[in-house]
C-alpha cells in the first residue's frame, strides 16, 4: 500500500480504539450499531432507526438461509451480525479494525448465546485474511469511506466471495455526482482520506470482476436526518458524555457532524443501499 493508504487505515484504527470514541458511539447509538439509520421521524431513537437499515438491507438481498456464509466488513459492535445469525441461523464473520469494538462485540455476542454462529476477526478490509470463495454474502455498513484504496477493497471482496451466485450489499457515505472538492475537504481531512467513493466508482470497480449493479436505493435525506439526530442526542445526553469525554472531543465531533449535514443539504454527499451480484 501507499503511505496515504496506510495512514487512512491507521487513523481509523486509532480513532475507533480510543476510549473517548468507544464511549461516544456506545452511548449515542446504544451499543449495537454505529451505522446510519432509516428514520421515520426526527425523534425516533437512533438504535431503532439503525436496526431498520439492517432489516431493509436484508430485504434488498432477498434470500438468506442457515447455509449462507456472511462476511460483515467493518462490523463495529456486531448488531447486524447478531440479528442475521439469530433470524436465519447463518454463520457470520465480523471483520473490524478496532480491537476495542471487537471485544465489546465478542462479549455481547456471548451474552446473546450466538458465539457458535459468529466469529469476530481483527483486521482491515484492504487485506482480508480469508481463503478465496469463503463467503456467499458480503455485508458492510458505512465503512468503506475509511479506505483510501477502495479498488483494493473491491478486489478483496471479489476474491473471498464465491465465483457464482454471490452478493454484496452495503451502505457508504459517498460523494454525489460532480461534487465540489473544496466543500468535501473538511470531511476528508477529518477522516484522513484523499477521496470519497461514489455510485459511479462502485459500479465501475465491481464491473471489473463480473458483478452486476442490481440496485441502488439512494437516501441522502437519511444521511442528513441521521446526523441531525446524533447532534440532538449529544445535547440530550450531555451530562452522561461530560463525565468521561473531554469537551474538546465533543466539540470536534459536533463540527464534523455539521459538515456532514451541510454536505448532504448542499448535494455534495450521497448515501444509500447498494446491491451487486455475479
Amino acid at each position: 500500500m501507499t503511505e496515504s493508504e496506510d495512514s487512512s487505515v491507521k487513523a481509523a484504527r486509532v480513532y475507533y480504539n480510543s476510549s473517548h470514541a468507544d464511549k461516544f458511539y456506545f452511548t449515542i447509538w446504544g451499543g449495537n450499531h454505529i451505522n446510519i439509520g432509516l428514520h421515520r421521524s426526527d425523534t425516533e431513537p437512533i438504535d431503532n432507526a439503525s436496526q431498520r437499515t439492517v432489516e431493509r438491507m436484508t430485504e434488498t438481498v432477498g434470500t438468506i438461509t442457515s447455509s449462507t456464509r456472511v462476511l460483515d466488513l467493518g462490523a463495529g459492535y456486531g448488531g447486524p451480525a447478531r440479528w442475521l445469525a439469530n433470524r436465519f441461523g447463518c454463520k457470520v464473520t465480523c471483520l473490524n479494525l478496532s480491537e476495542v469494538q471487537n471485544e465489546r462485540n465478542r462479549s455481547i455476542t456471548r451474552e446473546a448465546k450466538l458465539d457458535h454462529l459468529i466469529e469476530v476477526v481483527n483486521g482491515d478490509f484492504e487485506h482480508l485474511p480469508f481463503d478465496d470463495g469463503s463467503f456467499d454474502l458480503i455485508w458492510s455498513q458505512d465503512s468503506f469511506l475509511h479506505s483510501s484504496n477502495r479498488q483494493a477493497v473491491v478486489r478483496e471482496i471479489s476474491r473471498v466471495l464465491v465465483s457464482k451466485g454471490g452478493a454484496v450489499v452495503f451502505t457508504d457515505p459517498m460523494a454525489a455526482a460532480n461534487p465540489s472538492e473544496e466543500k468535501l475537504e473538511p470531511i476528508k481531512q477529518r477522516l484522513s482520506i484523499n477521496t470519497f467513493g461514489s455510485q459511479k466508482f462502485y459500479e465501475k470497480e465491481f464491473a471489473k470482476y463480473g458483478f452486476e449493479a442490481v440496485s441502488f436505493e439512494g437516501r441522502r435525506d437519511q444521511l442528513i436526518l441521521h446526523y441531525s439526530r446524533v447532534l440532538q442526542e449529544i445535547e440530550k445526553q450531555k451530562e452522561t458524555l461530560d463525565k468521561d469525554i473531554p469537551t474538546d472531543y465533543i466539540e470536534h465531533v459536533k463540527n464534523g457532524l455539521r459538515n456532514w449535514i451541510a454536505g448532504g443539504k448542499e448535494g455534495q454527499l450521497d448515501w444509500g443501499i447498494h446491491l451487486f451480484r455475479r
